[in-house]
């Protein structure tokens, strides 16, 4: 007896298969530091990040890290909004998958970064007035 759902299921695994061999055909065609890049942003452990932790993981400059993002926007391999980027819902598996192929010292190395430069941003936060004080002192 047929599978009723047999169809269907074909169906959903070719489309399956048509988007992981659009993301490697769009994976292959960047240059080996974006490749690099989208491998570490893959280990964000958050559903979107900012250019900082782009920048952290990916140990850049915030210039070259905003220069990057705006490469894999362009190339629709993330999504940017309100200064704030995520992958886009068929990236995002295929991204995961790389990340965790990445040796474990590598992994190690970029999620310390990224913590690090969590720890800063804290640290700045701590000493910034939280009454206004600083805008008042600017005159605005």
């Amino acid at each position: 007896m047929p599978d009723p759902a047999g169809p269907e299921r074909n169906m959903s695994e070719r489309a399956t298969r048509a988007v992981a061999e659009a993301f490697e055909a769009s994976y292959r065609a960047l240059p080996a530091s974006r490749q690099r890049l989208l491998r570490c942003l893959g280990l964000h452990p958050g559903p979107d990040f900012d250019v900082a932790a782009a920048a952290a993981l990916g140990n850049l400059t915030l210039l070259h890290a905003r220069r990057a993002l705006t490469d894999l926007c362009e190339r629709h391999l993330l999504i940017e909004s309100d200064g704030r980027y995520r992958f886009p819902e068929l990236v995002v598996g295929h991204v995961r998958r790389l990340a965790v192929s990445e040796p474990t010292v590598v992994r190690d190395a970029a999620l310390e970064r990224l913590r690090a430069a969590a720890r800063r941003a804290a640290a700045r936060a701590r000493r910034a007035p939280a009454d206004g004080e600083t805008m008042n002192r600017w005159g605005r």
